[in-house]
């Protein structure tokens, strides 16, 4: 960029915190953004703060839903993609809606018991799982993208409150929401974006 390439003065530091706001679709407008700024602010140590920036935009890139994923949406069977399309409306704006399974079910005009075979014959996970996994799979991309509160998270990925949401995502990444955020935990929400049904069934969701 034009302003990486401006000479940096020694007594200018990067203060600002390398998870910047980005916000819906403008999420690598605002990565763009922050790089720029970095050029702009100057930093005595700047090779190690590009370093990190740019390794924040490959993980950036990396965990987005994979292109193959998608097009396995027209295989689905009929009651499993009435549940993806209920559940990505429920889902156009946040929060994310605790969407629960005879609702699901409803849509599909299945049982919820049906519907839960389905959805573990396709993602190998229930429907109930599944969603919650959803939700806090969403969590881990704001906390790591954005410098919204865990209180801040939990509401927008709805869950009743931040305790509640700090246990969930503590029993299902390994780690409590901070560490997530600091990179201290013990597998970066790897656990929830290396389960195959799961990375499928959120590229569906968010197609």
């Amino acid at each position: 960029m034009v302003a990486a390439s401006r000479s940096l003065t020694a007594a200018a530091r990067v203060t600002a915190p390398v998870h910047a706001r980005t916000g819906g679709d403008a999420a690598l407008a605002g990565l763009c953004g922050y790089l720029e700024w970095l050029g702009w602010a100057g930093t005595t140590d700047w090779r190690r703060a590009a370093a990190a920036a740019a390794g924040q935009a490959l993980e950036h890139l990396l965990v987005l839903p994979r292109p193959g994923d998608t097009a396995t949406a027209a295989g689905l069977p009929t009651p499993v993609r009435h549940a993806v399309d209920h559940l990505r409306r429920a889902w156009t704006t946040p929060p994310l809606a605790s969407v629960p399974v005879p609702e699901l079910a409803a849509a599909a005009t299945v049982s919820p018991g049906h519907l839960n075979r389905l959805f573990r014959a396709e993602f190998g996970l229930s429907v109930a799982a599944a969603v919650e996994r959803l939700r806090c799979l969403r969590a881990a991309t704001l906390l790591e993208r954005t410098d919204l509160t865990a209180a801040q998270v939990a509401r927008e990925c709805g869950f009743a409150d931040a305790s509640h949401f700090s246990h969930r995502f503590r029993v299902l990444t390994g780690g409590p929401p901070s560490g997530h955020r600091a990179g201290t935990g013990r597998d970066g929400g790897g656990r929830l974006r290396d389960h195959p049904g799961l990375r499928r069934l959120e590229a569906l969701v968010t197609s």
